[in-house]
Parts: C-alpha cells; sequence; structure tokens
C-alpha cells in the first residue's frame, strides 16, 4: 500500500497565497526575461509554494504557479517518481494519486483532458488494489 503525506485542498492553500489579491495578468509573462523573475517575487516567499506547484502539475495549469512556468513544471512533472510503489509513475502520478485518494478532485471543475487523466489513474488505482489483495490472499 502506497502511503501519501496529507495535502491541502484549494480552498485551504488559496487563502494563504502571497497573491490572493494580486491581478493574476502578473502570472502570465509574455517573455522569458528579468522581467519573469520579478513576476514570481511573490512566489520565493509563499508559505504555500509547494502546494501551489503542485496544484498546477496536476490540473496541468499555464502560467506561473509555484514559481514555475509550465514548461519548468512538466520537466519536473515529467520525472520517475522515486516515491512510487509502481515502476514507471511519474511525479505528476504520484501527486494525482495522492489527491485522488485524499478526495481533492471530487469537487473540483477538471478540463475534459485532465479529467480522462484522472480516471484513468483511478482505474489503475483500483486494478492495483484488486491485484494486491488477490496476491495477499
Amino acid at each position: 500500500m502506497v502511503s501519501y503525506t496529507p495535502m491541502m485542498s484549494f480552498a485551504e492553500w488559496g487563502k494563504l497565497s502571497l497573491c490572493q489579491d494580486m491581478g493574476s495578468g502578473m502570472f502570465f509573462p509574455t517573455k522569458q526575461t528579468s522581467e519573469y523573475i520579478e513576476r514570481c517575487l511573490p512566489c520565493n516567499s509563499c508559505p504555500v509554494k509547494r502546494e501551489c506547484r503542485n496544484w498546477a502539475i496536476i490540473h496541468d495549469e499555464y502560467g506561473i504557479w509555484g514559481g514555475l512556468t509550465k514548461k519548468e513544471r512538466n520537466r519536473i512533472a515529467d520525472k520517475k517518481s522515486q516515491y512510487s510503489s509502481y515502476p514507471g509513475d511519474t511525479i505528476r502520478d504520484r501527486l494525482t494519486d495522492q489527491a485522488i485518494h485524499q478526495g481533492l478532485l471530487e469537487k473540483v471543475v477538471l478540463s475534459s483532458e485532465v479529467e480522462q487523466y484522472v480516471l484513468s489513474r483511478k482505474f489503475l488505482i483500483r486494478n492495483r488494489t484488486e491485484h494486491s489483495e488477490v496476491l495477499a490472499s
């Protein structure tokens, strides 16, 4: 059985973010320059930077989340997870499985692409659970 550390819901960590009262335009830079670094200053000292980044990885968000661009987050998300019990699982897989396990994706509107991915992970989790139960008996 895979163990997970508790994740906060968007409603919980969103209230703690340093950017909650800032305009969203600052998180969608038009070019990768020093302007990008300036735009991420609130992220650098934000107490929920990790939660923000993980949310964006799971939901495949655009713009800057957790101080990282989509391209930077994708490089992280596509790496193999060293904490997964299953070979081949990526960090995105592990984070999504954790959010599913904690019910954090049940009352959230997902894009159709992300929804299909979440459904496939739920199916995989169910099959893995059934398979491990058969092996245990």
